[in-house]
């Protein structure tokens, strides 16, 4: 069913002006699907949303990298229009315009782990899927921390190991515990 989002994800992604590089795809943006398709079989919530939702959810800053402060609310901007009845997925998704709504709002309200409490289920999934990518992928993200975000060595370093511990204490219990032995090896590693 998203074929056509991951195969537009994967030209987003090898284009030249990504700066993530080709390997956001595999090490991010599918992870995070992955993470995020659990807890929503879990919790009840709505899989198609949820799955579409955590592979668009850093569209905006892929699409351009300056968007990165305010890629979330943008993002939400560019599923309006991706997904919409004029955009490039409407006729192969077929989304109604409140789901198409609710990928928005799990855009914009990614870049912290949400609790139940705070949010929709659908966004519960894709911010903890999104916070435990990052446990579950530390190569990746001090490799960004390097090259995207340019910082030396132990700076790099310091803000994974800054970026780990917000995002396992912000965690929903079930997604501690889907993440747990990544959270431990990666806690050995940072040592």
């Amino acid at each position: 069913m998203c074929d056509p989002v991951v195969a537009f994800l994967n030209r987003l992604c090898t284009a030249p002006a990504n700066p993530f590089g080709p390997e956001f795809l595999a090490e991010h943006l599918l992870v995070v699907e992955r993470f995020a398709g659990q807890l929503a079989r879990i919790l009840g919530a709505d899989q198609t949303v949820v799955r579409i939702a955590s592979l668009l959810h850093d569209v905006a800053a892929i699409e351009d990298a300056s968007q990165i402060p305010v890629h979330a609310e943008r993002g939400e901007q560019l599923v309006a229009e991706l997904c919409g009845p004029s955009g490039p997925f409407a006729d192969s998704l077929r989304l109604d315009p409140a789901r198409i709504l609710l990928i928005g709002r799990c855009v914009r309200e990614h870049s912290s782990p949400k609790h139940v409490d705070q949010t929709v289920l659908e966004s519960v999934c894709v911010s903890n899927a999104d916070a435990m990518s990052q446990i579950a992928r530390p190569f990746y993200w001090f490799h960004y921390a390097r090259t995207v975000k340019g910082l030396p060595h132990a700076a790099a370093f310091a803000w994974y190991q800054s970026l780990v511990e917000r995002n396992w204490n912000g965690l929903i219990d079930i997604a501690r515990e889907i993440v747990a032995a990544d959270h431990a090896a990666v806690t050995r590693l940072l040592r």
